[in-house]
């Protein structure tokens, strides 16, 4: 980022912590701050708040995984110019910042735009209490730990950019906890020749024309990251259950906590993306109840017993079985989005 800055003709200083930018904020008169939203000592909304308080109408970023509309209304309410989700593109950055500067200089009022109105409802608290949590934060190193242990190559971490390769082979699993209303979205890619070379890694041989075994790989590696990322939040109190329906790859721009990372070695690139978004329960009758579905409340017997728990993703047989037990109650659950057909 600073280098991009740099390239475009601007003075970048870089700290670290909040504490750090309070104070050079307060030494010096910066035309622009782009700031991470989540930091140590003070958070960015709070910079953002002080730089205003100071009568400071420069340029304010906020850069953050919460990619959701209420996390945007939040920034731009608080005084921010602008809102950036994770992964970062620099060149979009400095292209705002560019505008803001040529909608400056023509004599346009640059103050912060009016945040939408949201509903009482929003999810942007739904999503904070996982957001601040070291399985969250530790994303990047759970991911390495288990694909070191599958993978026979020395593996590097990475932060994923750039859009899609029409040739990957992907993976895509949901991840649901009925009780706190939440999914993952996990997206595992990587394009045929990175396939097989995990492939060649992991099995001693490879045959780049067997597209179905590559999948079926990838596929794998989706599995083992959907594991490994399941006993890391359960050591937070989170209890996901594998949802049957698969999705499209999660899109840059979907709604919710995104975190993107790559895992390289020579010769091959996979990348994992997990978003975690709110999936409000909804009320079914027994003939709704399907495959995949995942129970949002524990489901009783009419004289008390406990017929399935909650957070019991459904089975075919689990589902008809309970249809035939509640006939006549509605039944909560969590809908995994299917994949269009």
């Amino acid at each position: 980022m600073q280098q991009a800055l740099l390239k475009a003709g601007c003075r970048a200083d870089v700290v670290t912590d909040g504490i750090s930018a309070q104070e050079r904020l307060g030494t010096n008169s910066y035309e622009a701050l782009i700031t991470d939203w989540m930091m140590r000592g003070l958070d960015g909304i709070e910079l953002v708040r002080l730089m205003r308080k100071s009568g400071n109408n420069g340029y304010a970023a906020l850069v953050t995984e919460l990619n959701i509309p209420a996390a945007r209304a939040h920034a731009i309410g608080e005084g921010a110019n602008e809102f950036f989700a994770k992964p970062v593109v620099a060149a979009d950055v400095v292209r705002s910042l560019t505008q803001w500067r040529e909608r400056r200089a023509s004599g346009e009022r640059c103050t912060p735009a009016s945040a939408p109105a949201l509903a009482a409802s929003a999810p942007l608290g739904l999503l904070e209490p996982i957001s601040t949590t070291s399985a969250w934060r530790g994303l990047g190193a759970t991911i390495h730990r288990v694909l070191s242990d599958t993978i026979p190559l020395p593996l590097a971490m990475g932060v994923l950019t750039g859009p899609r390769r029409t040739d990957d082979l992907s993976s895509v699993l949901v991840l649901v906890d009925a009780e706190h209303l939440l999914e993952l979205h996990l997206t595992v890619e990587a394009s045929r020749a990175s396939a097989v070379e995990v492939a060649r890694a992991m099995l001693g041989e490879a045959d780049p024309e067997d597209v179905k075994t590559l999948r079926d790989l990838v596929s794998e590696l989706a599995n083992i990251v959907a594991g490994g990322l399941n006993v890391s939040f359960s050591g937070e109190g989170f209890g996901f259950t594998l949802g049957l329906a698969k999705r499209a790859p999660s899109a840059p721009g979907e709604d919710g906590l995104v975190s993107a990372q790559t895992v390289t070695a020579p010769g091959l690139e996979v990348a994992v993306r997990c978003v975690a978004c709110v999936r409000n329960a909804v009320a079914v009758q027994p003939a709704g109840l399907r495959e995949g579905m995942v129970l949002a409340e524990s489901v009783f017997s009419t004289s008390g017993g406990l017929l399935l728990p909650l957070g019991t993703r459904l089975t075919a047989t689990a589902a008809e079985r309970l249809r035939g037990a509640i006939k006549g109650r509605v039944v909560k659950v969590c809908v995994p989005e299917a994949s269009p057909a």
